[in-house]
């Protein structure tokens, strides 16, 4: 009988651990003691030591899982792999920053270029044309000078004959 209850406490240690809610391991080395003692042996110490309460208390505490080395070196891995693309990605988006900065600056600087160039443009055709409107000027005023004098002329002329005529 002893043998089919060690069998079970074993199975229900081994399967659900030390803190579990149906036998402690001062149970089952007290099952083992009496094993012992009912194979004709007077002290069961001699084979186990005896559990403290104390031990036993602290053994039905569910101990944390101790994790894989393997997946924390994964977990290592990825968090590593991660930080690194992390910081690819912030580089990236540094270096799209400054490009559109750059090209935003380029076309400032252009249309800068280009607006001095207008107005160079505007200002030589506005020269032009002022010196086209004097030539134009100076030809009406010569065209005017000649078309007095020629009616001076022809005034003089006339009053020439007309004051000859009579006399």
């Amino acid at each position: 009988m002893l043998q089919m209850v060690m069998a079970k406490q074993e199975a229900i240690l081994q399967q659900y651990g030390p803190a579990n809610p149906l036998v402690t391991v001062g149970q089952y080395r007290q099952t083992l003691g009496r094993f012992i003692e009912a194979a004709g042996f007077v002290d069961s110490q001699e084979f186990f030591k005896e559990v403290p309460p104390e031990v036993d208390q602290a053994l039905q505490q569910p101990q944390p899982k101790q994790p894989d080395p393997n997946m924390q070196a994964m977990m290592q891995q990825l968090q590593a792999q991660m930080e690194i693309d992390r910081q690819k990605a912030m580089a990236d988006i540094q270096s799209r920053q400054m490009k559109a900065q750059s090209d935003i600056e380029l076309a400032r600087q252009k249309a800068a270029a280009d607006i001095q160039v207008k107005r160079e443009e505007a200002a030589a055709e506005l020269q032009i044309l002022r010196e086209k409107l004097a030539v134009e000027l100076q030809l009406r005023r010569e065209e005017l000078s000649a078309e007095i004098a020629l009616k001076q002329q022809k005034l003089a002329a006339d009053l020439t004959n007309d004051v000859r005529l009579p006399g």
